[in-house]
């Protein structure tokens, strides 16, 4: 995330950081995910991806969110079905 920045703005976030000895997530340094927001939630575009590395690397974080998202997760799994069948019918629509 921060190679897209210019080398000041990094180096002022850095400051900052240390300055308030904030420490971030293992899950950008270590388990390689790229977003922003809320963990686990239910409208993230790599949402699958994402609540298995959190399975893994941080299980009682994985315990909460399915708590907390876990009917929505149904309800996004439904939806994006939903939208690629609709895709699948306009594609076989088009190509008639």
């Amino acid at each position: 995330m921060l190679e897209a920045l210019p080398i000041q703005v990094v180096f002022l976030l850095e400051k900052y950081e240390e300055y308030f000895r904030i420490k971030n997530s293992r899950c950008y340094d270590e388990y390689g995910l790229k977003r922003t927001g809320c963990v686990g939630c239910p409208f993230g575009r790599n949402l699958m991806q994402e609540l298995e590395t959190i399975r893994i690397y941080e299980p009682r974080l994985y315990v909460a969110v399915n708590n907390i998202f876990g009917n929505s997760y149904a309800y996004t799994e439904a939806y994006r079905d939903f939208v690629n069948e609709q895709r699948r019918l306009e594609r076989e629509r088009v190509n008639d």
